[in-house]
Parts: structure tokens; C-alpha cells; sequence
């Protein structure tokens, strides 16, 4: 059966269920690791430039803005740390469902603040199954 997010849709949902359970001590270390960088925007646009279909790309989007917006970081004290984790979150969501399509080092500069505040589910994404 085909995902909504397309052939690596699980990976997606995972990451996503992850991003839902990361409480604010965790948010606020990630805004502290994820700055922008070139080599970030670099894999942002090549996420952004590989296939999707428009459906997968537009569940995606939806799925990750809900997540986001779920966490309640309104009141937070994080600021426009909150847009970067937005803007983050979405962009390692779109990452995974386009994952065999992106070079690896994008992939990794793309989730490795999510890694070092320890989510276990893109730890190693390579080594993911994807979805036939």
C-alpha cells in the first residue's frame, strides 16, 4: 500500500511522531545547534528540488506544520527560534520522503541537529528500509 508521504513514508511519520514527543528542554537545545548555515541552505534546496509528487509534497508540508504547531511553543521564550524549528522540521520531513534522491552528505547536514538532541529514529537513515 502507497504512503501519503510517499515511498519513504514510514521514515516521515516516524520522524514526525519523534518531533511530537520532543519536550521544550530539547527544543531549546536544538534551536542552539540548528543555525544557518550554507551548506544547510545548500540541502534545503536540493530536498526541495528532488521528485516528490505534489500530493506526497503537500501531506508532508500539512503533517509537519500540524507537528509543529501541536508542540504549544507559543509561550515558549524561544522566539524566532520557533520558525527555525518550523522551518527545520519541515525541511527533515521533506529530506526523508526524498531521502534516495539526495546526496548524503545533504541528508546529513539536514538532520544532524535532530540527532544530536537524540532522536533515534534518523540516527541512521541510509540504513532505513524504504518502502517499494
Amino acid at each position: 500500500m502507497a504512503n501519503k508521504y510517499g515511498k519513504n513514508g514510514e521514515a516521515v511519520a516516524t520522524f514526525l511522531g519523534e518531533v511530537g514527543a520532543t519536550d521544550l528542554a530539547g527544543w531549546r537545545a536544538f534551536v542552539e545547534l540548528a543555525s544557518p548555515t550554507d551548506e544547510f541552505s545548500a540541502a534545503l534546496r536540493a530536498a526541495y528540488d528532488a521528485p516528490l509528487s505534489a500530493s506526497a509534497r503537500a501531506a508532508v508540508a500539512s503533517a509537519s506544520q500540524r507537528t509543529v504547531r501541536s508542540l504549544g511553543l507559543g509561550d515558549s521564550g524561544l522566539g524566532r527560534g520557533i520558525m527555525r524549528i518550523s522551518v527545520r522540521v519541515d525541511t527533515a520531513a521533506i529530506g526523508l520522503a526524498v531521502r534516495d534522491r539526495l546526496a548524503p552528505e545533504h541528508l546529513r547536514v539536514i538532520l544532524e541537529p535532530f540527532v544530536a538532541i537524540g532522536f533515534r529514529s534518523i540516527a541512521d537513515p541510509a540504513a532505513a528500509p524504504t518502502e517499494e
